[in-house]
């Protein structure tokens, strides 16, 4: 080999060295997370993120490393070879990573370091706001990192290490999270306020007339839909996504959609007026604070769990069915 060759070989070395090094986390993280999801949608819901964000991460790391990790096709994002073999290396990378950061503030804590907290609706409506400054009171050196998502991605976020504990609605299918009952929700399905009379019988047929709006596919009441078909044999046109419970109620104010609300949420609304809960169904979704069972022991999620009970107090019992017109809060819940 000649040495104009063996430079060539070690300048083509010293950029790709160049190119690692300036590969950041949270590009191999939006990385992972498509590769998982095989969607920039879901992935980005899973990461807290926007979609545009999520693929400009993933348009940055294909140029950093010279590669292209994704076959862009109409089902979603498809690994590319290279792609696949570099997944096992950015699942390695960021598996040492967490490992540090979680060291880092095993050190720090209680007095210091960062706590990663999920939320699944609004600091207020899940007294968060109540919990953290309590949190802060207790540990005025400690840091917050809120992030809000459905109550699937929570719960995903946690297992996954990326989130040291969170508030969630509904079912816990992980079986390495356990969670603390808080308290139960009353929800129920909101309709426009025109279509009264399409709904004034205990007809659930009725209900496949029109669209209905949700949040997400991982959000708990999606899944409370998808269980009330099954149980009383509807095909919903689940026609809408959105980003938040207010641009559901906002569609359902304006006769696009149905959808199913916490009776909160639509008693508090400027938009109440122009919509009404079904009187045939009531259900109480469970909340709940969770964390990752083998971080239970902890000072700073003990201290947590303990500050939520004290805020929201002993849990009540659900909501009682009074009518066969009712759907049954613990057939649904088993």
């Amino acid at each position: 080999m000649d040495e104009s060759s063996s430079f060539r070989l070690r300048f083509h070395h010293d950029q790709k060295n160049a190119r690692l090094a300036m590969m950041e986390l949270y590009q191999l993280r939006s990385f992972v997370a498509v590769a998982e999801e095989g969607h920039l949608t879901r992935a980005s819901e899973r990461l807290f993120s926007s979609q545009p964000t999520v693929s400009s991460h993933i348009k940055a790391l294909e140029e950093q490393l010279g590669l292209r990790l994704f076959d862009r096709t109409a089902r979603g994002m498809q690994l590319t070879e290279d792609g696949q073999v570099m997944l096992d290396h950015a699942r390695a990378i960021l598996k040492s990573a967490d490992g540090m950061t979680r060291k880092a503030s095993a050190i720090k804590a209680p007095e210091g370091g960062l706590f990663r907290l999920g939320i699944n609706n609004a600091l207020d409506f899940l007294r968060a706001d109540q919990v953290v400054a309590h949190m802060v009171d207790r540990y005025p050196r400690l840091k917050f990192q809120i992030d809000q998502g459905s109550s699937g991605a929570v719960l995903a976020a946690i297992a996954r290490g990326d989130l040291d504990a969170g508030f969630y609605e509904g079912e816990n299918e992980y079986e390495e999270i356990e969670g603390t009952l808080l308290s139960h929700v009353p929800i129920g399905i909101v309709i426009p306020k025109q279509w009264s009379s399409e709904f004034q019988e205990a007809d659930w047929g009725r209900l496949q007339s029109r669209p209905w709006v949700f949040v997400s596919t991982l959000c708990s009441y999606y899944r409370l839909i998808e269980r009330l078909e099954r149980q009383h044999q509807l095909q919903l046109d689940k026609r809408f996504e959105v980003s938040e419970d207010q641009a559901s109620l906002s569609l359902v104010a304006r006769c696009v959609a149905l959808s199913v609300l916490s009776i909160r949420h639509v008693e508090e609304s400027p938009l109440r007026d122009r919509v009404e809960l079904w009187p045939h169904f009531r259900h109480a979704m469970p909340l709940h604070i969770a964390y990752r069972r083998d971080r239970a022991d902890e000072t700073l999620i003990r201290s947590l769990v303990s500050i939520c009970q004290e805020v929201w107090g002993q849990p009540q019992a659900p909501l009682k069915v009074q009518s066969n017109s009712l759907i049954d809060h613990q057939r649904l819940s088993a």
